[in-house]
């Protein structure tokens, strides 16, 4: 049997890989680096990879635009898993080096948002500069000849790249999860077999995108609570611009529970019946919390 490919944000070192790692497993696994999330996403949509893992929500920051605007305006994808990862931000360093010498810092533009306050007290003044991963960042620190540059990013990354590891936890909140999903263009059932966690416990997610009918008092309410009447608990509501006029917005729902489920199947059905458009992006299992490398 040939290989899944996998893609996620590279290079080798980021927490997409941890993710990656953790939640696939086996040999015929090959992971495949991209530069953005989107280039991972789109590579899924047109075949280059089989599957794709990518970041969709930070407890600190909240959604990742990039993953969710792609998913909602451009792509044809399923949500087939997603699981949590704990996200500790490090700075990285030359060896030898010291905070004092630090000039300027790099990182991606998330982990930089999750380290705001760490940045202000300890490192005032420091210019910063946003890379493609946290990965390429330290990457970048250890190709340059500057002591004076710093990246932040993980151990697991300190330790390919050859870096110190000048302070440790420097995220703003110290409960910081990365919520991962692991997305394909259609269902497959053999890879999904994959999974290194997945049992028949695991509990069930399904994700749906809904566009109103028509913005009115009480439209919103309407739709939830067709969910409330069948009993569904919604674990995460989120409006985003449909792009179409200012004010317009679709929703996206996250809800327990599988498509399978008459209860959901039925909640599905009655909100198309108030004239709402209904995207299923993915009925999946929720696995269990995975422990950073």
């Amino acid at each position: 049997m040939s290989d899944i490919k996998v893609g996620y944000l590279g290079p080798t070192g980021t927490f997409t890989e941890e993710a990656t790692q953790k939640m696939l497993t086996g040999n015929d696994v090959q992971l495949v680096a991209f530069s953005t999330n989107t280039d991972v996403l789109e590579a899924v949509q047109s075949g280059c990879v089989e599957r794709g893992v990518v970041p969709i929500e930070n407890s600190i920051e909240g959604s990742v635009p990039e993953t969710i605007n792609w998913i909602a305006h451009k792509g044809n994808i399923r949500i087939c898993a997603e699981t949590d990862l704990p996200v500790t931000h490090h700075l990285l360093g030359k060896p030898g080096g010291t905070l004092s010498n630090i000039s300027k810092v790099m990182s991606h533009s998330h982990a930089v948002a999750q380290c705001r306050e760490f940045l202000r007290d300890k490192l005032p003044g420091v210019q910063v500069r946003f890379s493609d991963s946290t990965a390429d960042a330290a990457r970048l620190v250890a190709e340059s000849s500057s002591s004076e540059l710093a990246a932040i990013g993980t151990k697991y990354a300190a330790d390919i790249y050859g870096l110190d590891v000048y302070q440790s936890d420097i995220q703003d909140e110290r409960e910081n999860f990365t919520r991962f999903i692991l997305v394909g263009a259609t269902n497959n059932i053999a890879s999904e077999r994959r999974l290194a966690m997945e049992s028949a416990s695991a509990h069930r997610k399904t994700s749906l995108l809904v566009i109103l009918a028509e913005d009115h008092p009480g439209a919103l309410y309407q739709v939830l609570a067709i969910f409330a009447r069948e009993d569904i608990n919604l674990t995460r509501i989120e409006s985003r611009p449909t792009r179409r006029k200012l004010g317009s917005y679709h929703f996206f729902i996250d809800c327990e529970g599988d498509e399978s489920e008459e209860k959901v199947r039925k909640a599905i059905c009655d909100v198309e019946a108030t004239g709402c458009q209904v995207r299923l992006l993915g009925s999946y299992p929720v696995l269990p919390i995975i422990s950073p490398l």
